[in-house]
């Protein structure tokens, strides 16, 4: 397998190395609210909270930061989900909030940090509920449905849908859609993806690169890479399986309409099993 010039983001090596540099997180989160917040600085925790489950500790890579202004920051790539995954952000970002608790009656709730979650997702998991149309980015927040104001500031969750960033890089028009579009794409471009205003995308480019890691580096991120292969391998087989299932079940039906009709108008048997190739058992339930 020819080695690619860039590593992949959607492995957990790739992810944690390109977010663990602190310029190339801080330009995102920067550009990701751009006109609502900025961060200057951040320093990275050494707790890893993964899923409690072991799919979960296969398919979820995150990266925990507390800001210069006492917010923390969880950013998360998923790379399978289902329907009840929405639930799964509610319950991992609640437990970031719950977590900062202590016991006893001494803990004053002033003391609260802003809990950013941020999630990556390599599936479509939202669509605009009164249009049904499908956006790359959703912000979900608590909020009073009478006044139409937010109830609080100490949570705010952000889904990025890869599959909805711009198919090509002339269709960009925010910072954002350069980001997504870049960490879609990396593991098949021989150069991201650049804008004047954006320099960090240099940085991210030294970063990325295969060849500047070292060689341990390298090994982890082969062994991480053929992880990641493997998973996406055995989704795809479960889903051509599927799709393969679901022909032959409707071949099968479609069969035994066609013997169905052909009775009704009082064919042979005989000929109506050797056109369909159903048993005459069969063709005598019908």
């Amino acid at each position: 397998m020819t080695q690619k010039k860039f590593i992949s983001p959607l492995t957990d090596f790739g992810f944690k190395h390109i977010f663990g540099d602190k310029d190339i997180l801080l330009a995102f989160l920067n550009d990701l609210f751009e006109g609502e917040m900025q961060f200057k600085d951040l320093t990275y925790s050494d707790k890893e909270v993964k899923g409690d489950s072991e799919e979960d500790k296969t398919i979820i890579y995150d990266i925990h930061c507390t800001t210069h202004d006492d917010k923390m920051v969880i950013v998360e790539m998923q790379n399978q989900g289902n329907e009840l995954f929405k639930d799964r952000i509610l319950f991992y970002a609640s437990r970031d909030i719950s977590n900062q608790g202590e016991a006893g009656s001494g803990w004053k709730y002033d003391d609260l940090k802003a809990v950013y979650s941020i999630f990556f997702t390599n599936f479509e998991l939202f669509r605009v509920q009164s249009t049904g149309e499908a956006l790359m980015r959703h912000d979900v927040k608590l909020m009073d449905i009478t006044t139409n104001k937010p109830f609080t500031d100490k949570l705010h969750i952000v889904c990025l849908q890869l599959p909805l960033a711009v198919s090509e890089i002339s269709q960009s028009e925010t910072k954002l859609d350069t980001w997504m579009y870049n960490i879609k794409n990396m593991s098949d471009m021989q150069q991201l993806a650049q804008s004047e205003d954006m320099p960090i995308f240099k940085r991210l480019e030294q970063v990325a690169e295969y060849h500047n890691l070292s060689p341990e580096d390298r090994r982890a991120y082969d062994r991480s890479y053929k992880h990641w292969l493997d998973m996406y391998n055995v989704k795809e087989i479960a889903r051509s399986e599927g799709h393969a299932e679901g022909l032959a079940e409707g071949r099968a039906e479609g069969k035994l309409e066609i013997a169905t009709a052909l009775k009704r108008i009082g064919v042979d048997v005989a000929i109506i099993s050797q056109s369909t190739g159903l048993s005459l058992e069969e063709i005598d339930k019908l």
